[in-house]
């Protein structure tokens, strides 16, 4: 659906705003849709005197199926079938699936959700380009990692898709600045529907545990 807009966007924060919120909601809703599709995007996460890590992100997600690759973890979860491959930690794990598998849209869907129910301070149109800042809020206990103190959104006005979100966060006790750049966000097409067997990422064709992998900790739990 392509939205159109008015120069009173420009001029009253408030209409910008409520674009902006229409957007995400329907960000949401395509997130939390059956449908088959996949994100890709690139994160760079950066923290004082350390240099920034940059990693790409494959996902794939449908009913009953979810598939993510990077540079630092690959994960594929399925009704019969967890496998996840952390390649800093240098471990695998593999167990039984879950009846509705869990998975990185989650994690979008958290992060927008959070984003929704964050108070603008800023909001305005460059080009086909919707940007706005938010309020800091912190969260204290557990999840204390994924603290939002400053967060910027890029959104485009056309087609609602998130191009870009910029946040600072605590990790660790340090603070951290993380960058995400979405390369495309699309649906998967019935003919290209593939599912990857999960123990593909672990076992060659004759079921020995790959090369690549060990020197890993693999535990096999199923």
């Amino acid at each position: 659906m392509i939205l159109s807009f008015t120069s009173t966007m420009t001029g009253a924060g408030g209409s910008c705003v409520e674009h902006v919120r229409e957007c995400l909601d329907k960000h949401l809703a395509w997130l939390n849709s059956p449908s088959w599709k996949s994100i890709d995007y690139v994160v760079v996460t950066a923290s004082t005197g350390t240099a920034a890590f940059t990693d790409t992100v494959h996902v794939v997600s449908g009913p009953g199926y979810f598939y993510s690759t990077s540079k630092t973890n690959s994960l594929i979860v399925t009704e019969d079938s967890f496998v996840t491959i952390t390649h800093p930690a240098k471990t695998v794990l593999l167990r039984k699936g879950q009846a509705q598998p869990e998975s990185a849209m989650q994690n979008w869907n958290k992060l927008v959700s959070e984003i929704v129910g964050r108070k603008v301070l800023a909001c305005d149109i460059a080009g086909n380009q919707l940007r706005f800042v938010t309020d800091p809020k912190k969260k204290n206990g557990a999840n204390a990692e994924f603290s939002m103190e400053q967060l910027s959104i890029v959104i485009n006005n056309e087609t609602c898709r998130l191009i870009e979100l910029e946040r600072t966060f605590i990790a660790n006790g340090r603070k951290q600045l993380q960058k995400i750049t979405v390369l495309s966000s699309k649906e998967v097409e019935e003919e290209m529907r593939t599912r990857v067997d999960p123990e593909s990422l672990v076992y060659d064709a004759k079921g020995k545990l790959k090369p690549e992998l060990k020197n890993y900790v693999v535990k096999d739990l199923r």
